[in-house]
């Protein structure tokens, strides 16, 4: 990282940045697999079900989840 930070190639840091892009973008797209159409209903009816049953969660309950995981 020091060596990075001690560049004065701008050739060489687009290079650098560009491949660190595409590396963090290959990750992203691993993460972001899309599903199949009986992964969705299969979902949607899961949570239509939780919501019959009552088992939903209020905006500020989810707020103030995240807030507190994330401080």
């Amino acid at each position: 990282m020091q060596e990075y930070l001690r560049l004065n190639d701008e050739q060489i840091i687009d290079k650098l940045s560009d491949l660190l892009h595409k590396e963090k973008s290959k990750k992203l797209k691993v993460k972001l697999k899309p599903i199949t159409q009986d992964e969705l209903e299969a979902k949607l009816s899961r949570s239509e079900k939780n919501i019959e049953n009552g088992e939903i969660y209020s905006q500020s309950e989810v707020e103030n989840f995240f807030k507190n995981r994330f401080q």
